[in-house]
């Protein structure tokens, strides 16, 4: 089952969340599973103006270290610079953005599984940083 977790982006500034995978915990939750061993295994993720919408950006998927399960998800500051400001409303018009993370391997067929799911916050820039 994917984790929910409903980030708040920054325009004009890079975005990145840490994680580590584990597999389910051997006593129905008392215990942190073991790490998901992410040996290969790649990752993909969108953010899109609804399920079924327009993709808005792909965030990179970066398995940092596969036999400890850590990956990262994370976005430019051009892609950032590229979504559109929500709305402070309540409920917002329009609705939230919203993403999934998935991992699959190179099986046949591969084994998919979604990791991370939620709807995005994105806050205006206003500096535009220049190197």
């Amino acid at each position: 089952m994917a984790a929910t977790y409903n980030p708040t982006i920054q325009q004009n500034a890079t975005w990145e969340i840490n994680m580590v995978i584990r597999n389910p915990s051997p006593d129905g939750g008392v215990t942190q599973g073991s790490p998901f061993d992410l040996t290969n295994y790649t990752g993909q993720c969108q953010i899109k103006s609804a399920v079924d919408g327009t993709v808005l950006t792909s965030p990179t998927v970066t398995i940092v270290d596969a036999t400890t399960g850590k990956l990262s998800i994370s976005t430019s500051i051009t892609q950032n610079a590229s979504l559109p400001v929500t709305s402070t409303t309540n409920p917002p018009k329009p609705p939230l953005p919203v993403y999934d993370a998935l991992i699959g391997n190179a099986d046949t067929p591969p084994r998919i599984i979604k990791i991370l799911k939620g709807s995005v916050t994105v806050e205006g820039g206003v500096t535009h940083w220049t190197p």
